[in-house]
């Protein structure tokens, strides 16, 4: 929701294109740019797949993802895994933290050298990078995954 004072609003830019952006009336903010057009677009087709997927099934094959990658991981020195394993706590979401490494730095390293899309998170006392796959993500795709964690300088193997 946007709430502008009335007076205000000629002098407030409209984040979309509007054919009249200096205007005073609130309906400028009301108007899609093309950039949205995909979204919305696909927006439907979203919700056909979710609905033809089932919810159950969704997060089965989600959960199932999760224990794929993380199992082939745990053994090793220097990640700290910060999500609950339980399956009632979690589902595919896993934050885990590398140690002797930010966030960021790991994020750009692996999208460069590896070109997989993790996501830095720093919150505080938690930092560390969000592996999220997705019901269409392949076990051969977590596999690229674990090999390039097992490659970062500074995991290693327990002992």
């Amino acid at each position: 929701m946007l709430y502008v004072r009335e007076d205000k609003i000629p002098g407030v830019w409209p984040l979309a294109s509007s054919f009249t952006p200096r205007s005073g009336d609130i309906r400028k903010f009301e108007e899609l740019s093309i950039q949205l057009m995909p979204t919305l677009i696909g927006l439907g087709y979203a919700i056909e797949f979710y609905t033809w997927l089932g919810r159950e099934n969704k997060e089965q094959r989600l959960r199932y993802l999760r224990r794929y990658w993380t199992a082939q991981l745990r053994d090793l020195n220097g990640l700290l895994f910060r999500t609950p394993e339980e399956e009632g706590r979690n589902c595919v979401i896993v934050n885990v933290a590398v140690s002797d490494h930010e966030p960021a730095g790991l994020e750009k390293q692996m999208l460069e050298k590896y070109k997989i899309h993790i996501t830095a998170v720093q919150w505080e006392n938690m930092p560390g990078i969000r592996i999220t796959p997705n019901v269409y993500t392949s076990p051969g795709e977590l596999d690229a995954l674990v090999k390039a964690m097992r490659e970062v300088e500074g995991i290693g193997t327990a002992s």
